[in-house]
């Protein structure tokens, strides 16, 4: 369970608590109603802890693809001042099991 463990890192943030379902009764072109439609598309539910990793996949048109997800994460370096060891770790997996920049 390395998901929760990376998501949560040194996060105060409280969990959503809230389902695809819920998500897909927001009003139409809400980004609770996007959020819920990229969740359905890619069957997938929401990650308690990582609701707002969820929502930067929306906002900078990143799939859920292994090559998004460590560009997100290299986004995320870039933002931070002090990289917490998860998003290192994250980030020297990436570049080692996708060298050339193959999907």
């Amino acid at each position: 369970m390395i998901g929760p463990m990376v998501f949560n890192f040194g996060s105060k943030d409280k969990n959503w608590n809230i389902s695809t379902a819920q998500l897909l009764q927001y009003p139409e072109g809400s980004l609770g109603k996007t959020l819920g439609e990229f969740l359905k598309q890619h069957e997938v539910e929401l990650l308690a802890g990582a609701e707002y990793h969820d929502i930067h996949h929306i906002l900078f048109d990143y799939s859920i693809s292994f090559k998004d997800e460590v560009a997100l994460q290299f986004f995320y370096m870039a933002m931070a001042i002090n990289p917490s060891p998860p998003l290192v770790h994250a980030l020297v997996l990436g570049v080692c099991y996708q060298p050339n920049g193959n999907t």
